[in-house]
Formats: structure tokens, C-alpha cells, sequence
């Protein structure tokens, strides 16, 4: 049957010529779908000029035109051992045993026919009864081809082209599916479509000698960490008892009173007020040294009296009285077992 995309009334047929007007051409195996063969079968290798094992030798040299001419023809049959050439022009029956529908150039410059096997056919391949497709051409006296004519099923084979029942081409359709090709997809193209795959591949292979076992590197992760922690907290003790230290030697000094302790050691939170409260120190007076005199120990029960200088002072500050007496006297008590 003509294909959809070319009606009878645009596909001409050259008129029939005799045997002698064509030339076989070497056979080549069938190519197989699970049990069925392939509708594309190769039947030109690629090539300017095509050399059979009988040393004929074929030229192409426009394949696109020869395709182009052909599909715009009608099916051409594929019978048995070339009858239709061979034993028709005798008067003898020569039944198809499928009809060549068009013709497709591959990527690698062979030509494909999709074809469309009858019962006959279909089983005398499947029976291995016969093996190879040998195709027909028109050439000229100097072995250019014209046309293919058609071809015939046999088991001679002149060309060499792939057998129809060879083994382990019942296994193409399920590959061109993981490769995710139609099914229509010539062997050349698949081949192709798996170096492609393999180039890619070789370019992502991972280099295992640059890496280590998830269990090393976890654990040496956790190592890390650990030490990382463990110098953390040394630097922040560190820090912590030099805050402690500066402010310390302020409430000794008289420069910093003792109840404000915790608010001057709150702005020693990080070096740069660390640094900042050192400067502050280091530029105030002594402002509580004498509010107490550590030689006179006060009657039990009294108080020590604060002047209005001290007083302003610790309202400066935010400071009670009560507080800073209690300080000052908790600070008498450590001088006192100082000494």
C-alpha cells in the first residue's frame, strides 16, 4: 500500500524493463523486532561506489535524489529468489512476499526501505527458510544506478548487508526503548545514540582515589569539631577572666564601684567593648578610693556617711547608697582578711 503522505496519483512507477536492464546486488540479513522482522531493513551499504562478492561494482552518486525519486513512485514488491525478474517474464507465478512502501537515508549514508511483509513473508523469515534481502537496481552501462527496482528474499547473498533472522536482533526494539528511541530507529542511529551515552559517561566518571569512606570523613568531621569547640571555649574562659581581671583592678583602683560590677562586665561582652571599657578606665579618676578609709573599722552597726560629692557621683551612675555601703563594706571585709 502507498504510504499516506504520497496517493496513488502522485506516485509513478517506471515501466517495467527485462532482466537484463537490472543488476542484484548482494543480500543483506534481515533485521528482527522480537519474532517479527524490522519494518527498516538496510539495502544499500553506504558508500560512492558498492563492490558485490562477484567484484560488480555500484555507483551512488546522488543518494538523496535516488530516495527522493523512489518515494515519489509507488511500492515496489519484494518476491523469492527474484522471480519477478527471473521466472515472471517466463510466464511463471512470482508472489510478493512484501511491498517496499519508501526509502530513508541513514546517518551513515546507507539506505534503509521500510517494508511491509505479507503472511508469506513474514513466515518464510521467521522459518529461517530464508535468510537475506538482496535488492534490484536499474543502472546504466557504466554501473550507475538509476532506481531499485525492488528486491527479493534469498539465501545467496552478493552484497554485504545483515541477515533478516540473525541472532540477537530480537533484542533491538527492547534496547532502542531504554534508549528512548522509536522504534523505527536504524541500527547506525543506535549505535550512535550509545556512544553518546558513552562519551558522556567518560566525561562524569568520578576519580575514587580522591575520596575517603563516608565513616573517615564523618569521623574525622567530628574530630574537627570537637577541637573546634574545645579552642572556642578556651578563648571565651580567656576572655571571660580578663573582662573579670580589668574590671576587678577598676573596683580596687577606686574607679569603678563595686555594685556596678555586672553592668561593666555586661559592656565587656566582645573584644571591641572589652577594649573600650579598658579606655574608659584607664581615663577615670578615682573616684570611690577614699569614700571609705580601710585603716578605721566603723562601730558596729553604723554606717559610713557618704559626702554630697559622692553622693552625685553614685546617682550618676545609677547606684544607691545602700548598695554601694554594702559593697564598700564587703570590700572592707576582704581588705581586712587580706591583711
Amino acid at each position: 500500500m502507498p504510504t499516506p503522505d504520497r496517493p496513488n496519483s502522485e506516485r509513478k512507477r517506471s515501466p517495467p524493463q527485462s532482466a537484463a536492464d537490472m543488476r542484484f546486488f548482494d543480500p543483506v540479513a534481515l533485521n528482527f523486532e522480537g519474532h517479527a522482522p524490522a519494518p527498516w531493513q538496510r539495502v544499500v551499504p553506504p558508500g560512492a561506489e558498492v563492490k558485490g562478492r562477484d567484484d560488480r561494482r555500484f555507483q551512488f552518486a546522488d543518494r538523496a535524489a535516488l530516495v527522493s525519486a523512489f518515494n515519489a513512485s509507488i511500492p515496489v514488491p519484494v518476491d523469492f529468489n527474484h522471480a519477478e525478474f527471473l521466472k515472471a517474464p517466463q510466464g511463471d507465478e512470482s508472489p510478493a512476499a512484501g511491498w517496499m512502501e519508501e526509502l530513508r537515508l541513514s546517518s551513515d549514508g546507507s539506505i534503509e526501505a521500510r517494508i511491509e511483509w505479507n503472511a508469506s513473508g513474514a513466515e518464510a523469515i521467521a522459518t529461517r527458510a530464508y535468510r537475506f534481502l538482496s535488492p534490484v537496481f536499474r543502472v546504466d552501462a557504466k554501473g550507475a544506478v538509476k532506481s531499485i527496482a525492488g528486491a527479493g528474499l534469498v539465501n545467496r547473498p552478493n552484497l554485504d548487508l545483515p541477515a533478516l533472522n540473525a541472532e540477537g536482533e530480537s533484542t533491538m526494539k527492547g534496547l532502542l526503548k531504554k534508549l528512548g528511541l522509536a522504534e523505527e530507529t536504524s541500527e547506525s542511529d543506535a549505535i550512535a545514540a550509545v556512544e553518546r551515552l558513552q562519551t558522556q559517561a567518560n566525561a562524569t566518571r568520578v576519580d575514587l582515589s580522591t575520596y575517603v569512606p563516608r565513616a573517615d570523613y564523618e569521623l574525622a568531621l567530628n574530630s574537627a569539631k570537637e577541637a573546634k569547640d574545645a579552642l572556642a571555649k578556651r578563648d571565651a574562659d580567656e576572655f571571660k577572666a580578663k573582662a573579670q581581671a580589668l574590671v576587678d583592678g577598676a573596683i580596687q583602683s577606686g574607679k569603678v564601684a563595686p555594685a556596678s560590677r555586672e553592668h561593666w562586665l555586661a559592656l565587656c561582652a566582645d573584644q571591641s567593648g572589652l577594649e573600650r571599657v579598658e579606655k574608659l578606665i584607664g581615663a577615670q579618676p578615682s573616684h570611690f578610693k577614699s569614700a571609705v578609709d580601710p585603716s578605721r573599722k566603723p562601730p558596729e552597726g553604723d554606717a559610713p556617711a557618704l559626702n554630697a560629692e559622692q553622693k552625685k557621683m553614685l546617682a550618676a551612675c545609677g547606684i544607691t547608697e545602700e548598695s554601694y555601703l554594702a559593697s564598700q563594706k564587703e570590700l572592707e571585709a576582704r581588705r581586712a582578711a587580706v591583711a
